[in-house]
């Protein structure tokens, strides 16, 4: 994205933003009939209304559009949610109700197109914020309807950085990354070696959060400053299902027992 030009202190928006300002001091000092006067090539005044009033038409459509793109977003996230193979029931209930809500308030009240850029902002954050097959498929879907919300996407961060921003992020790329690497929406937007080095950032994770665990096993503690490391660590090893790779069961129930133990300082 552009970098915005700063503006002049004595000129918040420049020669056109002075322009602007004139205008509209003119619109609220004068009446329409003394519009007629100033505005050239316009000679009915019903025309100059029109034209004054051109732009408040343009901001309805452009809000009827943004609407109708909204609601179709959370038809999409709703189907995709009652099918999903991927949410528990407990999840499931939680986005239908969400989108239900919505659907619901925005077919009967009027909402400025600021506040409907924040609703889908509040609909869109676990999309953008998540790697995994559902994600993939919502992106997908929004797609193929001509919904071009902007995608922030993960693994973009995950290339850029060498690791996942949170841990619930990088438990759904250990979780879903061998099945969506071969989907055509991730060949098409990234190269093979960025492909293959998503593959490597999961494992060098998961590696972490094995020794983290290990470590704490052999000292019998948590340190002070991994206690919240540790939990996320074993967030981690339940939802990827790896405890059995990693630990024997006396390991895990050790593990157990040295979280219960942890006095903070």
């Amino acid at each position: 994205m552009e970098a915005h030009k700063k503006p002049n202190a004595q000129q918040p928006f420049g020669e056109i933003g002075g322009l602007v300002e004139l205008t509209f001091f003119i619109i609220s000092s004068f009446r329409q009939k003394i519009l007629c006067f100033k505005v050239p090539n316009l000679a009915k005044r019903q025309d100059v209304i029109g034209y004054f009033k051109k732009p408040q038409r343009i901001m309805t459509d452009l809000k009827k559009e943004y609407k109708v793109k909204l609601l179709n977003a959370i038809l999409v996230q709703n189907r995709l949610i009652d099918n999903s193979k991927y949410f528990d029931n407990i999840t499931k209930e939680a986005f239908l109700n969400l989108g239900n809500y919505w659907i619901e308030r925005i077919g009967k009240e009027s909402f400025t197109l600021t506040q409907l850029k924040s609703i889908t902002s509040d609909i869109l954050t676990f999309w953008k914020e998540s790697i995994g097959i559902d994600t993939e498929l919502f992106w997908i879907e929004l797609k193929k309807n001509n919904i071009d919300f902007e995608r922030k996407d993960e693994i973009n961060f995950a290339l850029a950085k060498g690791r996942f921003r949170r841990v619930d992020i990088g438990i759904g790329a250990r979780k879903d990354w061998a099945v969506i690497k071969d989907f055509d929406s991730i060949k098409q937007r990234f190269l093979i070696d960025e492909i293959e080095k998503i593959s490597l950032i999961i494992e060098k994770d998961e590696k972490i959060r094995t020794e983290i665990l290990k470590k704490c096993l052999r000292k019998k503690e948590i340190p002070q400053t991994q206690y919240l490391k540790f939990g996320e660590c074993w967030a981690y090893m339940s939802n990827c299902k790896l405890w059995d790779k990693y630990f024997s069961k006396e390991e895990v129930e050790e593990l157990d027992n040295i979280h219960r133990n942890f006095k903070s300082k």
